[in-house]
């Protein structure tokens, strides 16, 4: 048996590449999920694959859900899945403690983009950025290197955090960014892990016991 880890699907928000998720859903129906936030966009139209991933998600056995900042555990979505929401999820595995959350707690900014009009002007603004091209200079560029120092800070406060509440393997997700970090700083090794997002990524990871974590891409 094995724990799979996906998060950011932003069910609602018409970005998801919701097949894709409901493909690796189907896939291992009977392995344990943690959710980590942003399953579902508050106030955003659920589209009918959308009600596709939430009835799979209802009828299977072993999810644990931890809500994100775009669904947050006031939001609801823990009712439409049958599961009671979580701040964090905690638990001891081979030896190691391990914490999973979704990471927005580590970002001061997070709460700007809770709102639904503001996040989608956000990603409006990225889209524009991407199609900039003037005088060899790429907008994109500049953009890419912005969310690469924004992961780093929100991985560089999650390690601390693991620190100071003596975790051994901490899990987020929040930033879109599927990585695998190994922090042997100040005596102690830290694992962080970040699952990624299933607008853009369609990453997860999973966790077997006595084995390195993996990262994957389902598409």
């Amino acid at each position: 048996m094995a724990i799979f880890i996906g998060s950011d699907f932003h069910l609602g928000s018409g970005m998801t590449k919701t097949y894709a998720l409901l493909d690796f859903l189907e896939a291992y129906p009977s392995d344990e999920l943690i959710i980590l936030g942003d399953a579902f966009e508050k106030d955003g139209d659920l589209t009918s694959s959308d009600r596709q991933v939430i009835r799979h998600l209802k009828n299977r056995r072993d999810v644990t859900y931890v809500a994100g900042n775009h669904d947050p555990v006031s939001s609801g979505f823990d009712a439409k899945i049958g599961v009671k929401a979580k701040k964090k999820h905690e638990w001891r595995m081979g030896g190691k403690n391990y914490c999973a959350m979704h990471g927005h707690q580590f970002d001061k900014w997070c709460f700007i983009f809770s709102e639904r009009l503001v996040d989608r002007f956000f990603l409006c603004l990225i889209w524009f950025l991407k199609k900039i091209h003037f005088c060899g200079y790429e907008a994109a560029h500049w953009f890419d290197d912005f969310h690469a120092n924004f992961a780093e800070r929100v991985k560089k406060r999650a390690i601390r955090y693991a620190r100071r509440h003596h975790i051994d393997v901490m899990i987020c997700a929040h930033v879109h960014r599927p990585e695998i970090y190994i922090d042997q700083g100040k005596g102690k090794t830290i694992h962080y892990y970040n699952t990624g997002d299933w607008v853009e990524h369609c990453s997860f990871i999973v966790l077997q016991e006595h084995r390195p974590a993996a990262l994957y891409r389902a598409a």
